[in-house]
């Protein structure tokens, strides 16, 4: 899978959870996590933990599995200017 795929996924979608996207493209959820980050650092795609998410009562097990990402559209608007 390449970078691509997630960013497009995550274009189409406007946001899933870690888990969500890990059985959609069936990889392991670490692996996943490691491509989502680059994103995140280019600011294309925004992370909310699901600490975030879930109310202060959640007892799920794996709650970094439960982690949202949704796609920035910040850059779909900037506006290009050529000379």
């Amino acid at each position: 899978m390449i970078l691509k795929e997630v960013k497009t996924y995550l274009q189409t979608q406007r946001q899933a959870s870690l888990s969500e996207m890990a059985i959609h493209f069936d990889i392991d959820a670490d692996a996943l996590k490691g491509m989502l980050e680059f994103w995140v650092k280019k600011g294309i795609i925004r992370h909310t933990p699901a600490s975030a998410v879930c109310s202060s009562g959640c007892s799920c097990s794996q709650k970094e599995q439960n982690d949202l990402y949704s796609y920035s559209q910040q850059f779909g608007s900037i506006p290009v200017h050529t000379r």
